[in-house]
């Protein structure tokens, strides 16, 4: 049986339950065209199938299939984690707790810190990005992004795009980055520490 979990804004998401009781989760790439480079079923299963062993926060994924013919478009099937999503509200006892809610968003950052330790070539990951130039690559995108989206002049922004330009940082190693960190791309538990990131 298959249901849809709610939210998530693009790779569709599902809870899968065998006829034992067990529970997995299957993602895939949305409906419809997918952008060249997006929704890579492929890459996510391979980064997960690895990274679980360094990162106890990364689900565990068991099984990709690249055959559209199966479901429409690749899948994978990954390990079902417990907890919560916040998405708008925050879970009715953290409502009134700012002790939880600062729980969470520390977690949250010492959960990406984690990650950031985590070195992809002892994984065998090390062929995964392209290391180098990475910070000069993003600079130059989110420059060029703003000149693309600006409907006026905003001198702010052209002295923060110099001043990221002239200030890049000397390389110092290679690691591993979530593209969309958030906190709702994270699973918490009832003590307000994350369970799962995704």
């Amino acid at each position: 049986v298959f249901d849809q979990f709610p939210g998530g804004a693009a790779n569709l998401t599902y809870r899968a339950r065998c006829p034992g009781g067990e529970e997995f989760v299957l993602r895939r790439a949305p409906l419809g065209e997918v952008a060249k480079g997006g929704h890579d079923m492929e890459r996510e299963h391979r980064v997960l199938a690895s990274l679980w062993q360094a990162y106890p926060l990364a689900p565990r994924a068991y099984h990709y299939c690249s055959d559209p013919d199966v479901m429409g478009k690749p899948f994978f099937v990954m390990e079902r984690r417990r907890g919560y999503v916040v998405r708008k509200t925050w879970p009715t006892s953290f409502v009134h707790d700012a002790g939880k809610q600062r729980i969470v968003a520390e977690s949250l950052l010492d959960a990406l810190a984690d990650l950031h330790g985590v070195d992809p070539a002892r994984l065998g990951l090390s062929d995964l990005g392209r290391p180098e130039g990475f910070v000069d690559r993003q600079i130059e995108g989110w420059t060029r992004r703003w000149d693309a989206a600006a409907t006026r002049p905003v001198p702010a922004m052209e002295i923060v795009s110099r001043l990221l330009a002239e200030r890049i940082p000397v390389p110092q190693r290679v690691g591993i980055l979530h593209d969309d960190i958030k906190l709702d791309n994270t699973m918490g538990g009832d003590d307000g520490q994350l369970v799962a990131v995704f």
